[in-house]
């Protein structure tokens, strides 16, 4: 009976300390705001995906690097249009403006990841670590976890990717 109550108030506990970050968008200490990350499934073989997500932020800052723990590389492209030819290009840096909203989506910005340590399956979820610089150059990691989805980037059930934030001490860069 109280091996049975145990585990009932830790799995009560783990509900009320983590259902509150899957409800709300994840958003760093700096200020960041990121919601609707998600990830397009592989196939077997396929070695490498891109991330997608929404960016937003009341203050002025710039993402300046991703990475992640499943991934060799992470690393921001912008698409272009270049003399009638689709052209992906690294972007080092991000430059985010305050009340701003910028849209990772196929076709214009996304974090190629390549090196994938495992194919990705719809269901699954992929952490991705952001780092965002602020005005005085003070890097802050923001954690988020993207939902991977199909192939043709529908979500399982059509809802939108999931986020998550665990706070981790800022540093300067």
């Amino acid at each position: 009976m109280i091996q049975r109550l145990s585990l009932q108030w830790v799995a009560g506990v783990f509900i009320l300390l983590v259902f509150p970050a899957w409800a709300q968008p994840s958003t760093a200490s700096s200020g960041l705001s990121v919601s609707s990350a998600w990830v397009r499934a592989t196939v077997a073989g396929q070695a490498s995906t891109a991330a997608y997500m929404t960016l937003s932020t009341q203050e002025k800052m710039t993402l300046v690097g991703v990475t992640s723990t499943q991934a060799a590389s992470a690393v921001l492209h912008e698409m272009i249009l270049e003399g009638g030819v689709m052209k992906m290009r690294v972007q080092p840096r991000l430059e985010l403006s305050p009340g701003s909203m910028v849209v990772l989506k196929p076709g214009s910005y996304h974090i190629m990841l390549s090196g994938l340590k495992q194919p990705l399956s719809p269901g699954q979820t992929l952490p991705l670590r952001l780092h965002v610089e602020n005005p005085n150059g003070k890097v802050s990691l923001l954690d988020v976890h993207a939902q991977v989805r199909s192939l043709d980037g529908r979500g399982l059930g059509g809802e939108h990717g999931t986020t998550m934030s665990i706070p981790h001490h800022s540093h300067m860069h």
